[in-house]
């Protein structure tokens, strides 16, 4: 009897969490759900502020170029030195 219970309580508890992702894809890919929602608000902040949407891209750009450099073979943690004899 044991079993039985503890079967339909997991059993309860996978639709009821299956239920709730099923309803918030639901709420978030429908037509005029949070997702359209949310893409819209990114657009008319990126096309009616201009001038945020050039400093994201340049100081974005400016540190995209700061971790563009290499370390020198000398500084590369992973290689060994060999021993000179």
């Amino acid at each position: 009897m044991k079993h039985i219970l503890d079967f339909l309580e997991s059993f309860v508890i996978i639709v009821l969490v299956l239920a709730g992702l099923v309803g918030l894809s639901y709420r978030m890919f429908r037509g005029g759900g949070w997702f359209e929602s949310a893409l819209e608000r990114a657009a008319e902040l990126v096309f009616q502020n201009v001038t945020v949407s050039i400093v994201v891209a340049i100081a974005s750009a400016g540190d995209r170029m700061s971790r563009t450099s290499t370390p020198r073979i000398s500084e590369r943690p992973w290689r060994k030195r060999r021993a000179r004899s």
